[in-house]
């Protein structure tokens, strides 16, 4: 368990790393697959001005209304990702917040990170990115992942959201 959360660890603070050198576009996110063992993880680094409409701070009754509901969005993978079944999932962590209208970044462009662990007890092969049915500003996702038999990168769109590896 220790060497598992030590990679995990690791793996984010490399793909947050990764992330920065890129730096923020609208309508096209990143996504980050790693495995240890039975342990999963993928990350999202999505603008909010694609997923909220917006990314300065919350100014209206609607602009809050559409954070409470991108947060219950997440609460539900299933409308995020679509994979293995047997999987359970084991925690959901984002940094949907509302920016503070005391800080300079409060008008700045704002990313949304989004992680989901997961304990999957078999293989499997493949994983689909399903929030492009509902965040139809995202033109594509840059999608890499390392597992314990493969490693790569794809772009993922509307049309072609599935990644897909061989065990």
């Amino acid at each position: 368990m220790k060497n598992t959360l030590l990679f995990v660890m690791l793996l984010t603070l490399t793909l947050s790393f990764t992330t920065a050198a890129y730096g923020h576009v609208h309508g096209q996110g990143e996504l980050f697959v790693s495995q240890h063992k039975q342990t999963w993880l993928l990350q999202f680094v999505l603008p909010s001005a694609d997923l909220l409409g917006f990314e300065h701070t919350p100014k209206s009754d609607s602009e809050h209304q559409a954070i409470q509901q991108l947060a219950a969005r997440f609460a539900d993978h299933t409308q995020i990702i679509a994979f293995n079944e047997a999987c359970q999932l084991d925690s959901i962590k984002h940094s949907l917040q509302t920016p503070s209208q005391h800080t300079e970044q409060a008008n700045a462009h704002h990313d949304i990170e989004l992680e989901f662990y997961f304990t999957c007890p078999n293989t499997f092969e493949q994983v689909s990115v399903l929030l492009f049915k509902w965040a139809t500003s995202l033109t594509h996702i840059k999608a890499q992942w390392l597992n314990q038999q493969d490693q790569g990168m794809q772009k993922l769109t509307a049309a072609q959201p599935t990644i897909t590896w061989s065990f």
